[in-house]
């Protein structure tokens, strides 16, 4: 049973890493060494501790927390810090790489967990009522 589940888990990576123009060597994924480990939960600690910093930030401004998550993405991406320490964001966020493959799956399942998050909180007679709004603007003011 063991073997199948692993060689199904390569199947995906590669194919993911295929469909995203990366080379991907199977003995690379087989076991990852203490370096690709430590950079993962590295990696992974400080995108979640700077967007706490952001998200409290925010809440002190009166803002959803979320804004300031967002806002901590955008800096700790190629826009901001890339562009200050490139040499530190590609060793701590590699584009390549069996490290950059589990830290896309982690992202992967923290958006689908983001967004079902925020359907759950969405006002449902609140939609209908925006529904009614924009059916009839969009009624009045269509294209002929």
């Amino acid at each position: 049973m063991a073997p199948f589940v692993f060689d199904r888990c390569n199947s995906i990576a590669e194919r993911r890493a295929n469909e995203i123009g990366l080379r991907y060597d199977r003995r690379s994924m087989d076991r990852l060494s203490s370096h690709e480990i430590y950079v993962i939960f590295l990696s992974l600690a400080v995108l979640l501790a700077v967007a706490r910093v952001f998200g409290e930030i925010a809440r002190y401004f009166k803002q959803p927390a979320v804004l300031g998550e967002l806002i901590a993405g955008i800096i700790m991406g190629p826009t901001v810090v890339g562009a200050a320490f490139p040499g530190f964001v590609d060793w701590l966020f590699p584009m390549q790489g069996p490290v950059f493959l589990v830290r896309n799956g982690f992202l992967t399942v923290g958006i689908a967990l983001f967004l079902l998050v925020a359907g759950m909180e969405i006002n449902l007679s609140s939609v209908w009522e925006q529904g009614r709004a924009a059916v009839c603007v969009s009624l009045v003011f269509r294209q002929r």
